[in-house]
């Protein structure tokens, strides 16, 4: 699954930009965990 449908390593992103991802996934999931629920 890539990002914006682009072909980006996770080699390209910086640890700063990989864990802002993360967060925003993470805070994505539990809205549709909570929606679900």
């Amino acid at each position: 699954m890539t990002p914006l449908g682009g072909r980006m390593p996770e080699a390209h992103f910086s640890p700063a930009e990989r864990l802002g991802a993360g967060k925003m996934l993470e805070h994505i999931f539990l809205c549709l965990i909570r929606k679900i629920q």
